[in-house]
């Protein structure tokens, strides 16, 4: 997939607001982004998606796109559904920890089956209201997904350093997919360096806006420059 330590910004898609989409891609490609998010509001159906990414691929067919669908848990026969062309990688919620397992089974047989040539992430919530994870599975499920995804504690302001250090003892270093770990939280410019040793993928939304939907391009320009340089010294 991608070396090293990767920043990818996340946009959410308030509405179907072409112009306002394309005005945050922009801010990503004037710097040395190479993925983005897209965090959709619920009410996009996927055929509004499918189209947005389409435009964007268009002005921008190098980038790439991945996208958190919000129904997408649920669905029987989500991968084989999906337009391999404009998605470049999928982020599901729960997947493969989950308190669920028929459904993660379901989900995970649709995966293998489908051909679907993009990267699914998978993400691992760690909300204090959810049950504890048994982190000794973590060496049983890698290799059912592309990425293991961890999520922002709900309790916390970032996710717990502790976490990381403890899940990446689980995981073995290697150049496979199955050796990274991303985090999907609001880590800023203040706090990604404690961050940085452990994690490999950054997909941050909250901390790089000024509102909702709205990117900053200084907040971009830094973490950017900053796993940039990260890269350049390891």
């Amino acid at each position: 997939m991608f070396s090293k330590k990767l920043f990818m910004p996340v946009i959410h898609i308030k509405s179907k607001d072409l112009k306002l989409i394309m005005k945050n891609v922009d801010i990503c490609t004037r710097n040395p982004i190479k993925a983005i998010w897209f965090f959709p509001n619920s009410s996009l159906t996927k055929k509004d998606l499918i189209h947005i990414f389409k435009e964007i691929k268009r002005k921008y067919p190098t980038l790439w796109i991945g996208c958190k669908f919000l129904d997408s848990y649920n669905e029987k026969k989500f991968f084989s559904t999906s337009d391999n062309k404009f998605i470049d990688g999928v982020l599901i919620e729960n997947p493969y920890l989950s308190i669920d397992k028929f459904k993660s089974e379901k989900l995970y047989k649709d995966w293998i089956n489908s051909g679907f040539e993009g990267f699914y992430f998978g993400l691992l919530p760690f909300n204090s209201s959810e049950q504890s994870v048994n982190l000794s599975l973590i060496h049983n499920i890698v290799n059912k997904l592309d990425i293991l995804t961890i999520s922002n504690d709900s309790a916390e302001e970032n996710p717990s350093l502790e976490k990381f250090k403890e899940i990446r003892n689980y995981i073995p270093e290697g150049n496979s997919t199955y050796n990274k770990i991303a985090v999907s939280s609001d880590i800023s410019i203040d706090s990604i360096n404690k961050y940085i040793p452990y994690v490999n993928y950054f997909i941050i939304s909250s901390s790089i806006e000024d509102s909702f939907g709205v990117l900053n391009e200084q907040k971009v320009r830094e973490l950017s420059n900053f796993i940039l340089e990260y890269n350049m010294n390891n």
